[in-house]
């Protein structure tokens, strides 16, 4: 069974690109016109702050480690529901007090909660649905894991007849 894609195409690309993309559809001007904006540096740092920040709390919870105790689903749940509403809010907080205090521009001329907003939690949800992929994946992993060494523990003895071992894990 193959591993599953590591984690680092997140930060080598999709990071990179949430954040030029979104400065880029976020903006709606022409990029030639865009690098004439003083603004657009200070959004692409902003950008770039924020998604690898969002990016390095989603690593954080989805390594966290599960209890013996919790269900597969309650886990799954609560780092979804933290994964999901955290990071965007804290962006969506960061972006408006970036755009009303250090920028002066109004909320209601701003495309924060129109245009930007969508994109970053359907951004979030992108990160969050590759280690939900990859918690799904390692589980099967463990299962199979698990059911092979539980086969291996059957031995056949001289007459033929099969002794189960069992095993008690401490």
């Amino acid at each position: 069974m193959k591993d599953f894609p590591s984690e680092k195409w997140l930060f080598w690309i999709y990071y990179p690109l949430v954040s030029i993309g979104i400065n880029l559809i976020g903006q709606g001007n022409s990029f030639s016109g865009l690098v004439q904006i003083p603004s657009f540096y200070t959004d692409l740092i902003l950008a770039f702050v924020l998604s690898f920040l969002a990016g390095y709390y989603l690593r954080f919870i989805w390594r966290l480690p599960q209890y013996p105790t919790q269900a597969n689903s309650k886990y799954v749940k609560e780092r979804l529901l933290w994964g999901l509403l955290l990071p965007f809010a804290v962006c969506v907080s960061v972006e408006v007090i970036y755009l009303v205090w250090l920028l002066d521009i109004p909320l209601d001329k701003s495309p924060v909660f129109v245009l930007d907003s969508p994109l970053m939690f359907i951004f979030i949800l992108i990160a969050n649905l590759f280690y939900l992929g990859r918690f799904l994946f390692e589980n099967q992993k463990k299962i199979i894991d698990a059911k092979s060494a539980e086969i291996k523990s059957i031995k056949a003895s001289k007459n033929g007849e099969f002794i189960t071992v069992a095993q008690t894990n401490k």
